[in-house]
């Protein structure tokens, strides 16, 4: 031990330890603070394990291995360190000796099937397990003995004592004092000058602002103006309290690929990990549509020799930013990513979290700062070399993720070969998959196009382009027959003529009713000269009236145009002209707001002579290509655009909700969604098409999600229209309220992206029975993409794509 022993408080911890010989204290090294700090926000977790398992097949001398892992731990403090807190200071204290690490387990008696299955039950139960870091040990060895030939050995410790380069020097200590034991001769190790609490002191006394200053100023001007988050499409909603929960699929590139790249850079003069590393960030940019992509990779941070052979917490992660703007080829790419690259390493010494403080990105505890996506290749993957004995690697899954992604790779066997880790919490492994492919293809796309621009090399594999431009684009169906969507309302009306059709908090009509009124208001209008193609003007609350005036006017031949009561008197004076509108269907409340409006202005609820005509026929002839309605939305360039529809297009949309949701008569449909949102068209005509009566809702309740619920539970909808913040908001109100009763059996989601979250996912489980259906389709078409799911959700499969994702036809669940 090179530095001096502690006396006074740190002595009493030799007193009060059941451990014998001298202990020691030392200050944490600046990496092992900020893991430290990690650990008491999350005590007892596994993420920082650094498991490795093999499989032992030959003659093992099982004494020699195991003399040969307790005499590293003897050779280096680290292995032998714990943790405490001092004085309110972490401190790392060194004992002599550690409590017992090593156990040997005999499976040879069990039966041999039974005997592999408890052997793989050891590894992952070991990986999975946590540490106690007060009382240690930080590492432990299991050796699992199948038969005389036969072992499973597994190695796990602690990141706060170990990191990668630690464990090739481990590797390579056993390896030469297995040797030296097997064969009862000399091994040849030098003994160790430094140890890595030496380091972690000489660390702290040169890090002085002096010293630390260049490398600052570097990184000050490196990741100046950098995006705080690297906005990769997740399969769910990122938590806010990250779990890290994780796991991992394989990566292997073919051997022709393996040489392409290195002949790719010897070509460029760069290193196979920057031409790696240069496709994952061509990856990344595509998939985020970000120019400005930033990735962390761990430094060695053994710049002096003399660390080489320690065994510790050394490696440092580093941001490697790189601007990908101008769509550089892939030659230009791997320019950049190289000087970033070697800038980065020669700044290495600056403690991550030092970094952090001085460069002060926007801290959220849901997300890791400056990076998310860690990036590394190493020479070649931990290896164990004992004589006489073939040691594999067994591959394992301990559950966790330290970031969003992890890529692990190494050079193997004339390929390219790792893992890609990601956390559960985001992505399915099916999205990690898909990426795996798309890097794959996208690295062969760099070998054979170097001087392509990033923006054209290949992601998709030709199964892949087949599916998209073959399978997904075969969207063409027979079509439909489809009845004109006001013509199904007059059939449901024949059919249904004293069920009721509408209702809201003073009354409800029947069909015939409802029938009577519009045909009476239609002769009206077309007295009026309203017929094909005419635009009439609706501005009423919600109230059956609302629903009579939209008929009569479809029923007149004309189109209708909603004008919220609540819009600005210039948008709706600029919607009236622009429409062309010369009739409004309105109420006493609002007739002031068309005092200046040049056409007639009829009050539905002044003027009973407008329904008094009970003898009224609905005789227009209305043609497929004739207009439904003209819907104003904000337009691309702020002011209002009206989006005018075809009777043809809503007449096949209504058809084929009808035939795909199959409402039945009498099904109570809420009209949620306002006249101005065409979801409300599905509302009205695919419900009055069906003999379904359309309750009405009015704006003060559909705002309220609590009263929302309760109208839901009182009025026993069944059938719901509703964009998905409303419908979490609804589905919180229920989950707080579990004794009101829920008679809904369908709920249709659009306008927004649906996430499946709890309390939605505690809804269905009131309804088992019940179907969600996603749609998505834009007011311009009504194009409709749909997905229906059935029975409760299930909250690990939902529809959420973050914004990148969210441009696909359709969601899935």
């Amino acid at each position: 031990m090179s530095s001096p022993q502690v006396h006074g408080t740190e002595a009493e911890l030799q007193e009060e330890s059941s451990v014998s010989g001298d202990v020691y204290a030392f200050p944490l090294s600046p990496a092992q603070r900020r893991l430290w700090f990690v650990e008491q926000l999350k005590p007892g977790t596994p993420v920082y394990n650094i498991p490795s398992a093999f499989r032992l097949t030959g003659n093992l001398n099982r004494a020699a291995i195991e003399q040969s892992l307790r005499a590293v731990v003897q050779r280096h403090d680290s292995l032998r360190t714990t943790f405490e807190t001092i004085d309110g200071e972490p401190t790392q204290i060194v004992r002599d000796e550690i409590g017992e690490f090593f156990e040997a387990i005999d499976l040879r008696e069990l039966p041999e099937r039974e005997r592999e299955e408890r052997a793989r039950e050891i590894v992952d139960n070991e990986a999975a397990k946590s540490f106690d870091l007060v009382e240690g040990p930080l590492i432990r060895v299991k050796l699992a003995l199948l038969d005389e030939t036969t072992h499973v050995l597994v190695i796990n410790q602690h990141h706060l004592i170990t990191d990668g380069w630690s464990l090739g020097v481990f590797a390579e200590e056993v390896a030469e004092l297995y040797r030296s034991f097997a064969a009862n001769t000399p091994h040849a190790l030098e003994e160790l000058s430094l140890q890595y609490p030496d380091f972690a002191v000489w660390q702290r006394d040169w890090l002085t602002p002096e010293r630390m200053q260049p490398q600052l100023d570097y990184w000050r001007n490196a990741l100046a103006g950098s995006a705080p988050l690297l906005e990769l499409p997740t399969d769910h909603p990122r938590p806010q309290n990250p779990i890290n929960r994780g796991s991992w699929t394989p990566f292997e590139t073919s051997k022709e690929l393996t040489e392409g790249l290195k002949t790719l850079s010897r070509q460029n003069g760069v290193s196979l990990f920057t031409t790696m590393l240069a496709g994952f960030k061509a990856l990344l940019a595509r998939y985020t549509r970000q120019k400005d992509v930033m990735v962390g990779t761990p430094a060695a941070n053994r710049e002096r020799p003399e660390l080489e052979r320690i065994i510790g917490f050394f490696i440092n992660p580093i941001v490697l930013r790189t601007d990908l703007s101008g769509d550089p080829t892939v030659s230009e790419l791997l320019r950049r990513v190289n000087t970033s690259t070697q800038g980065a390493l020669a700044n290495q010494e600056i403690p991550f979290d030092k970094l952090v403080e001085e460069i002060r990105p926007v801290r959220d505890l849901s997300y890791h700062p400056l990076f998310q996506v860690m990036f590394t290749l190493q020479n070649s993957p931990l290896r164990i070399q004992l004589d006489g004995v073939q040691a594999e690697p067994i591959a394992f899954d301990n559950g966790t993720s330290k970031f969003d992604l992890l890529i692990e790779l190494w050079e193997e066997h004339g390929s390219v070969r790792g893992r890609f880790e990601f956390d559960t919490d985001l992505f399915l492994k099916s999205t990690v998959q898909d990426l795996v492919r798309h890097y794959q293809t996208l690295l062969e796309s760099m070998v054979d196009n170097p001087s392509a621009p990033v923006s054209r090399l290949r992601l998709l594999t030709d199964e892949e382009e087949r599916r998209l431009l073959t399978d997904w684009n075969a969207t063409e169906e027979p079509a439909l027959e489809s009845q004109d969507f006001f013509a199904r309302f007059e059939a449901a009306a024949a059919k249904y003529p004293d069920q009721t059709a509408v209702s809201d908090d003073t009354g409800s009509w029947t069909y015939a009713e409802l029938r009577a009124r519009s045909a009476s208001l239609a002769a009206r209008l077309r007295a009026l000269a309203v017929g094909k193609d005419s635009i009439v003007g609706i501005s009423l609350d919600r109230t059956r009236d609302l629903i009579a005036c939209v008929a009569a006017v479809i029923a007149a031949g004309a189109a209708y145009a909603p004008i919220d009561p609540n819009y600005p008197d210039e948008r709706r004076a600029y919607m009236l002209q622009d429409s062309n509108a010369h009739v409004v269907l309105t109420c006493a409340r609002y007739a002031d707001q068309f005092n200046d409006f040049q056409g007639q202005t009829l009050l539905v609820d002044k003027q009973p002579e407008l329904f008094a005509d009970r003898d009224a026929k609905t005789d227009a002839a209305p043609e497929p290509d004739d207009l439904a309605y003209v819907i104003y939305t904000s337009g691309s360039t702020g002011m209002p655009k009206g989006v005018a529809l075809p009777r043809r297009t809503l007449s096949n949309l209504i058809g084929w909700q009808i035939e795909r949701l199959q409402p039945q008569p009498g099904e109570r449909t809420l009209q949620f969604a306002s006249l101005s949102f065409d979801v409300s068209a599905q509302e009205i005509f695919s419900t009055l098409g069906s003999g379904g009566e359309l309750v009405m809702v009015d704006d003060e309740t559909r705002r309220d999600p609590e009263r929302l619920a309760q109208f839901l539970s009182d009025h026993a909808i069944e059938r719901l229209f509703v964009p998905f913040v409303a419908l979490q908001q609804a589905a919180e109100a229920f989950h707080a309220n579990p004794r009101l009763p829920v008679k809904l059996k369908e709920v249709i989601s659009a306008g927004e992206q649906l996430c499946v979250t709890p309390a939605i996912v505690s809804l269905f489980r009131r309804i088992p029975n019940g179907k969600l259906h996603n749609h998505y389709g834009p007011s311009e078409t009504h194009v409709i993409s749909a997905h229906t799911l059935s029975g409760p959700p299930d909250i690990g499969r939902c529809s959420y794509r973050s914004a990148s994702r969210s441009a696909m036809l359709s969601s899935t669940l």
